[in-house]
């Protein structure tokens, strides 16, 4: 592909960005109707597993107050400079805008940005960071809803995907979340691991359709 038709097709994608509505309340809906509880110890051990098995880190989380220097040190083993934090999709995420924004070290090493739709980053961030609707424990499943701030496009374009949640955003099985999504008017992404393929002689290649890495983070 050309420089330009690279351009080409970014522009006609930004246009139509520009005229979709997003809900910046997607991510933190309640739940509690929809979603069945959970055994956590089982969910949270089934969920590990099955996420290294597609190549996906799991970062537990004791403490809320954690989640600042535990997306620093993914960034840092990331390689990245450059991420788009959607803060109002996320727990802890306003309080992750105010801390950073005042720290001038933090804003010398990284180019944040905060929320504010896709139309300003997709064609060259580095890591995006994003809430989700739940999390499917069985095959590592994260489901972000395409109406919330950041939108279905983010968490396909950039290199790198962190999604923040919590434990009460966990389920065992995939039937566990079909009554909510029933009742959303909202349609949904479901993230499965990294993108890969092994179309071509049958070599696994990572980062093809989507982005290289996933990283889930689980606060309490």
């Amino acid at each position: 592909m050309t420089k330009n038709s690279r351009e080409l097709i970014f522009a006609r994608i930004n246009k139509g960005a520009d005229h979709v509505r997003a809900d910046p309340e997607a991510g933190h809906r309640d739940r509690k109707n929809s979603l069945p509880s959970v055994d956590i110890t089982k969910t949270l051990a089934v969920l590990k597993e099955d996420l290294e098995s597609t190549s996906s880190d799991l970062l537990l989380l004791n403490d809320r107050h954690e989640l600042g220097n535990t997306l620093i040190r993914c960034f840092e083993k990331l390689g990245v400079k450059k991420a788009v934090i959607f803060d109002g999709e996320m727990p802890e995420g306003g309080d992750l805008r105010k801390n950073w924004q005042k720290d001038n070290k933090i804003s010398s090493h990284f180019e944040l940005l905060f929320g504010g739709g896709t139309a300003r980053f997709l064609d060259d961030v580095d890591v995006c960071v994003t809430g989700c609707w739940s999390i499917v424990a069985e095959g590592g499943v994260c489901i972000v809803e395409s109406s919330s701030e950041s939108g279905r496009l983010s968490s396909l374009l950039p290199p790198h995907h962190i999604v923040v949640s919590e434990r009460s955003a966990l389920v065992h099985r995939l039937e566990d979340v079909v009554d909510g999504i029933k009742t959303s008017k909202s349609s949904f992404v479901f993230i499965s691991g990294p993108s890969r393929t092994a179309d071509i002689e049958k070599q696994l290649v990572l980062g093809v359709h989507g982005p290289l890495s996933l990283t889930v983070i689980i606060l309490p």
